[in-house]
């Protein structure tokens, strides 16, 4: 019986590295792709000098929308701080930058649940795969 549930212990540790994995994965190919998609600079003010962060519209703990490009949008590291910083600001500049189908769009998307079994990441990979080929 111990030895049973030791290695459902070790299953269960190896699935968990597993998913880290593959979030980490599709996080670094979700960032590049992103980057390519908006020229390696700042959306709202053009800087390619700064660092340029990509940063997730909606919260990265909602899984349903945390690889979904139109989620994503690169900033520089002062745009980054401004737009944690200045909400009202913030959500002006997003009005201008999505519209109201963008903003419908994330607010109808974050309200999904996205299961994040190493069968769904897997599978979510290999949609991020096909769009990072495009």
């Amino acid at each position: 019986m111990a030895a049973g549930r030791s290695l459902e212990k070790k299953y269960h540790r190896e699935e968990v590295k597993d998913r880290k994995d593959a979030i980490l994965r599709m996080d670094k190919k979700i960032s590049d792709y992103v980057r390519k998609r908006d020229g390696n600079k700042c959306i709202r003010c053009g800087n390619v000098l700064n660092r340029i962060d990509v940063h997730h519209i909606k919260r990265r703990s909602i899984y349903s929308l945390r690889w979904d490009e139109k989620n994503l949008i690169t900033l520089c590291l002062n745009c980054h701080e401004w737009a944690q910083n200045n909400k009202e600001g913030y959500e002006d500049f997003l009005w201008l930058l999505l519209e109201t189908k963008g903003i419908e769009y994330l607010a109808i998307k974050s309200r999904e649940y996205f299961k994040t079994s190493l069968t769904n990441l897997l599978s979510k990979e290999i949609e991020i795969d096909k769009l990072c080929q495009e």
